[in-house]
């Protein structure tokens, strides 16, 4: 798209300490490349005649020749030759004179009328290409609503709170990007969003018509401020053969948290989600009070259900594995139990207050050896983690030793035993 000023032109500066071959290189360079204003003298030069070589199609072959060095002609097509030269305005279809004696000066102020002209009815901007670069060739129309949505999106996908989009930093940078677009309440985007969500659960209810079978996931979370999560997740393979998932419920969970409460969830998000027949498995952790919600949920749905799960609901309970392999590692680390617990602890004291991290630091630099990342403290559910706990305290076995000497309240310091235990865990 044209410049929205296009009379504004580059100008390349000069650097001085250049020597006079390369100065004299780069004026031919500018010479070549800006558009130049008629002067007097241009005018003149350009205005003078040629000898006349004859015969009109001479004169038209010398028109096509003709150099348009000028910006302005990525504007304008040609047509005619000689004194009937014309340039057409590739927007407006205008004929304009395009002889040389009649310069740029009126092309000009044709194209500013026209973008400004434009401009009233939409925004034309450069589009970014799918690899990155600008692609000059495309415009787009800005739209309020697009934005909107993008808005919207980038919210809920970066955990923003509603109130950001009130932030006056965030009111002018958006005011920096496009003036057009008008930001709007916090109550506002909180409306947005429940409207998104409601659209896309009738576009995902669309969707699952289309399977045969679903799979379920399900699991107890709990927030910072300590609130009880239950989490659903659906899993199926859509008509194209590709594997989906999409979490259909996360609602509080109040207590207690027995087996009949999470089948009550369950089915009623099974029931809201329209899936009734088509349920084939649920995989729940290794826990008794699963094992009660399972069998509820199971005769719930061979009751209620057209469709029950195949082979009377043989494999429709499906035991996490991950939870079991957890149990199973914990229960083998019960051999190194004192080990582990003075090194959870050891980690828990580096960290728990202002002087005892200050003194750890000082513990470190007793050291003089660069370490890796302070290691961090285990979770109880993640066997994994343990493991990566032991394995990056090992490296400050002689950090804790130092740690022990200078303060008298750390008390849980491995001994030399329990590190060759954790070493060979």
């Amino acid at each position: 798209m044209p410049p929205k000023n296009p009379k504004k032109r580059a100008v390349q500066t000069i650097d001085t300490s250049l020597t006079p071959l390369e100065i004299n290189e780069d004026i031919s360079v500018i010479s070549e490349s800006a558009p130049q204003t008629p002067t007097a003298t241009t005018a003149s030069q350009k205005s003078a005649p040629e000898e006349p070589s004859s015969t009109p199609t001479e004169e038209s072959n010398m028109s096509k020749k003709r150099k348009t060095t000028s910006d302005i002609w990525t504007h304008f097509d040609t047509a005619g030759h000689g004194q009937e030269l014309k340039a057409i305005c590739k927007y407006y279809l205008s004929k304009l004179s395009a002889r040389s004696t009649s310069g740029t000066n009126h092309l000009w102020r044709h194209i500013d009328q026209c973008l400004s002209y434009q401009s009233k009815n939409k925004q034309s901007l450069l589009r970014f290409a799918t690899s990155g670069s600008i692609d000059p060739g495309s415009t787009w129309t800005f739209s309020p609503q697009i934005s909107r949505d993008l808005l919207t999106k980038m919210i809920i996908a970066h955990e923003q709170p509603f109130s950001s989009i009130e932030y006056p930093l965030f009111k002018a940078f958006i005011n920096s990007l496009q003036p057009k677009f008008k930001i709007y309440t916090c109550n506002t985007l909180k409306a947005d969003i429940f409207s998104m969500f409601s659209s896309m659960k009738v576009k995902l209810i669309t969707e699952l018509k289309e399977v045969d079978r679903v799979a379920l996931t399900t699991d107890l979370w709990t927030s910072s401020n300590q609130s009880p999560f239950m989490v659903v997740t659906a899993h199926f393979v859509s008509p194209d053969w590709s594997l989906n998932k999409r979490i259909i419920s996360f609602k509080e969970l109040p207590a207690p948290h027995t087996g009949l409460a999470i089948a009550e969830q369950l089915i009623n998000t099974i029931v809201e989600w329209k899936i009734l027949n088509k349920v084939g498995a649920i995989t729940v952790d290794n826990a008794s009070s699963n094992d009660v919600a399972i069998n509820r949920v199971r005769m719930v749905l061979n009751e209620r259900s057209t469709s029950p799960p195949e082979m009377n609901g043989r494999y429709f309970h499906v035991r996490c594995a991950a939870h079991i392999i957890n149990l199973v590692v914990k229960d083998g680390l019960k051999i190194v139990s004192s080990a582990v617990n003075k090194i959870r602890e050891s980690v828990r004291y580096s960290k728990s207050t202002s002087s005892r991290k200050q003194l750890f630091q000082e513990a470190i630099n007793l050291t003089n050896t660069k370490l890796p990342a302070l290691p961090s403290v285990d979770v109880p559910t993640r066997w994994n983690s343990t493991y990566h706990m032991m394995n990056s305290a090992l490296p400050y076995k002689e950090v804790f030793l130092n740690l022990s000497m200078s303060d008298a309240n750390y008390t849980h310091c491995p001994t030399s035993d329990e590190w060759d235990e954790i070493k060979t865990i």
